[in-house]
């Protein structure tokens, strides 16, 4: 689940009267369903080769490269829910903290799915065998190395092919404390509020619409995004200065009724019209989770939800590396005159195969490192404190 720190309002904004949950499992679950989603668009032609009356979700499995865009908004409102106050007034000290805290949380997965690629890389080189999906060139190796990717032109996809938002988040986690100390502190009123939220909705779909040929897109598209998810706390921030009322039950599933909806978008409209309606329909979305918190339908607090989007990550990273060993040793459109029962064997050969580059990735990388590089940080920063008592 996410990490969320206790809630400090923005400035200008009253302490509501309820505490907010320390986590929001409902934000927690979306990342994982938006994780998934992503996974399905990158095997959907797979999907189709071995079960074909499944077309008519196209549409829908097409788009998941939308579920990007939702990732940059969670993490702007993550950000600003535990760090809007610590990093209000700017300090190398503070800047350097939480580069080091973020850059631990994303970049071991990071580097080590990148190894594992070029480990493959080397194997089919030797053996004379395709590597499929991306380029791998030295040059890119090393922008990849750096989170830098990105960081270029006309920018194409490469290497272990999904990090490219996490360099371009990676830009955002550069400029977020600047972004707290000179503009967030500012925003003390709810017209304030809803303005930045509404401006960053309007640069997100007109990128999204119209800027599909400009230079460093890649990189650009997250500052929108990144932004709507930070004024989105500062909007719930100020409601939260309102009293509380309860919610009708009905009210809990109005979540449930928007991801419906969501997925039915792509379904019946298309073009730029599908992508504001998709864009917007989210942001939305995720104002409503965050303004009910924990107080949603089963769907967003059971324990595999819940569990989905605290893997999501590695999930994210590391499905692609299982799709490279599956192509090459069990081709799906190989499989696509098979028997019922053989095409459900592949499917499940796929799974099992995601199942465990995902696992393994979380808990052999992503839990021990992140907890291990918060520690010893922490440890020096306990170390360096006694040393000055001491002096």
């Amino acid at each position: 689940m996410f990490p969320l720190a206790p809630h400090h309002p923005a400035r200008g904004f009253t302490q509501p009267s309820v505490a907010p949950p320390s986590s929001i499992d409902s934000l927690t679950s979306l990342r994982g369903f938006l994780a998934l989603w992503v996974v399905i668009y990158h095997f959907w032609k797979d999907i189709l080769a071995l079960f074909p009356r499944l077309d008519f979700l196209t549409p829908l499995a097409k788009q998941g490269h939308f579920a990007v865009p939702v990732f940059f908004m969670l993490s702007g409102f993550v950000l600003a829910y535990n760090y809007s106050q610590q990093l209000s007034v700017f300090s190398l000290r503070r800047y350097g903290r939480f580069l080091f805290m973020r850059w631990a949380r994303i970049y071991p997965v990071h580097v080590f799915t990148l190894l594992v690629v070029l480990g493959m890389l080397i194997v089919c080189r030797a053996r004379g065998w395709q590597l499929t999906d991306a380029g791998y060139g030295a040059g890119d190796f090393v922008l990849n190395l750096l989170l830098m990717q990105t960081w270029v032109p006309n920018f194409q996809l490469n290497w272990n092919y999904p990090s490219w938002s996490i360099s371009s988040e990676w830009l955002a986690y550069l400029c977020f404390p600047l972004f707290c100390s000179t503009i967030l502190g500012r925003i003390t009123t709810r017209f304030r509020a809803y303005l930045l939220l509404a401006l960053c909705w309007t640069a997100t779909i007109a990128l999204y619409v119209f800027g599909s040929e400009i230079p460093f897109r890649a990189l650009i598209q997250v500052i929108p995004t990144f932004l709507a998810g930070t004024a989105i706390f500062t909007c719930q921030s100020a409601c939260r200065s309102r009293p509380r009322y309860h919610l009708p039950f009905t009210a809990h599933l109005l979540p449930d009724l928007l991801l419906l909806v969501l997925g039915m978008v792509p379904l019946f409209l298309e073009g730029p019209t599908m992508a504001a309606f998709l864009l917007t329909g989210f942001v939305v979305l995720v104002y409503r989770l965050v303004g009910q918190g924990n107080d949603c339908s089963w769907l967003w607090t059971n324990r595999f939800a819940i569990y989905l989007g605290e893997i999501s990550y590695s999930l994210y990273m590391a499905h692609t590396l299982a799709q490279k060993v599956c192509y090459k040793l069990l081709p799906s459109d190989q499989f696509s005159g098979a028997t019922l029962i053989l095409r459900l064997g592949v499917l499940g050969a796929y799974v099992s195969c995601i199942a465990i580059a995902v696992l393994g990735t979380y808990y052999l990388v992503e839990r021990p490192s992140r907890r291990g590089l918060r520690s010893l940080f922490n440890s020096k920063r306990e170390s360096k404190a006694q040393h000055q008592v001491a002096a």
